[in-house]
């Protein structure tokens, strides 16, 4: 009986190895996308950068079970300043970018604060279905995105989605790699 208890022991304590190595790859494989999801969405940006609160807001959430287990950011410069706000001007300054810019009058309403703190709130407010054991969400915590994309026709994340749907599951997939 002794040997029915040590296999029984050893086909679990094998199988948490398993599902411990399994999760851990599928998590590179989700960042390793994620990452790939926002830089090319920084890459494939149309627009110029006011404040830098969209470029520095672009980021993704990680779901585990339903839950956001972290949220992935570029690694780029603070913003300048806060978001404008609709009627807010500003009149010979340099940009994020380093631009000159002699004037430029917001035309969206916004919170007044940070892209990154938007996106954030986004994020941990962001509702999974419970049948995905892993999630991945790629956002901008700038109002003036919409305003991009809807009325400039620029490209703030629609590329970057089209992307995600018909490369997403092949950059996925190939993110695997064996386990030595």
């Amino acid at each position: 009986m002794a040997k029915a208890t040590s296999n029984r022991q050893a086909f679990i304590d094998g199988k948490k190895i398993l599902d411990n190595l399994t999760r851990e790859r599928f998590l590179l494989a989700f960042y390793q996308l994620g990452y790939t999801l926002i830089r090319d969405a920084e890459f494939q940006a149309e627009y110029r950068n006011l404040t830098g609160n969209t470029v520095t807001s672009l980021a993704f959430g990680l779901y585990v079970d339903g839950v956001l287990s972290d949220v992935v950011t570029l690694d780029k410069e603070a913003p300048m300043r806060t978001k404008l706000t609709k009627g807010d001007t500003l009149r010979n300054f340099v940009d994020y970018d380093g631009n000159f810019r002699a004037y430029f009058r917001a035309s969206v309403a916004t919170d007044s604060g940070y892209g990154y703190d938007t996106s954030l709130t986004f994020l941990k407010s962001y509702r999974i279905p419970k049948k995905y054991k892993y999630a991945l969400v790629v956002t901008t915590g700038t109002e003036y995105s919409e305003y991009l994309q809807n009325v400039l026709n620029l490209n703030v994340l629609s590329d970057t989605a089209i992307k995600a749907e018909s490369d997403g599951y092949k950059m996925f997939i190939n993110s695997f790699k064996p386990i030595n």
